[in-house]
Formats: C-alpha cells, structure tokens, sequence
C-alpha cells in the first residue's frame, strides 16, 4: 500500500503543481505521487471550493403544460427548461417529451 498523504499534503502538492508551471506528469514523478491521485486531489479541491461557494443542486419539476399565454411547444412534443444565472444570463434546455 502507498503513502498516505494529509489534506494539507494534498492541498501542498496541487498548489505547487499549478504555481509550478510543469506538466502534472512530470510533477507527480519529482514528488513521488501518481498523476491519478494529483488529478484527484485537484478534483476534490475544485469540488470542496465549489460546495463553499453556495453551488449546489436543485431538483425542479417543470409542469405538464405551459402556463396560459406562456410560450410552449405542446404540438412538437418539445420540453423547455430555463436557467436564469446571477447576472441575468439565460441558458435554454430543450428535450422531446419523454426523453428527460
């Protein structure tokens, strides 16, 4: 079994990696780490400072049928979904029926 390494190990190893400027290979074979658990430990980080950041999933059930005078795409079989991000920018989803 290899070496464990503490958080603040890992946390070392990532930041180096990236202020370093070389490859990841060639990082990981100077400190003797594998690349996959550098690439993972980057990982986890990106997702540890994504979770403080306030991302998070939300589960949203889209009606039937859109609301009255609401634009729709009953007839095509269509499903549209709508994200509003912080600044107002909007990304539009769409599905056939069914297919969500």
């Amino acid at each position: 079994m290899g070496k464990r390494y503490s958080e603040k190990e890992k946390m070392r190893l990532v930041s180096g990696c990236v202020e370093s400027g070389e490859s990841r290979a060639s990082y990981a074979k100077r400190h003797r780490v594998s690349v996959g658990s550098l690439a993972r430990w980057a990982a986890d980080l990106e997702s540890a400072k994504a979770g403080e950041a306030g991302m998070h999933f939300v589960e949203v059930e889209l009606p039937a049928k859109p609301a009255a005078g609401g634009q729709g795409f009953e007839g095509a079989g269509m499903v549209v979904a709508e994200l509003v991000l912080p600044g107002g920018a909007r990304v539009r989803f769409f599905s056939r029926e069914g297919a969500c």
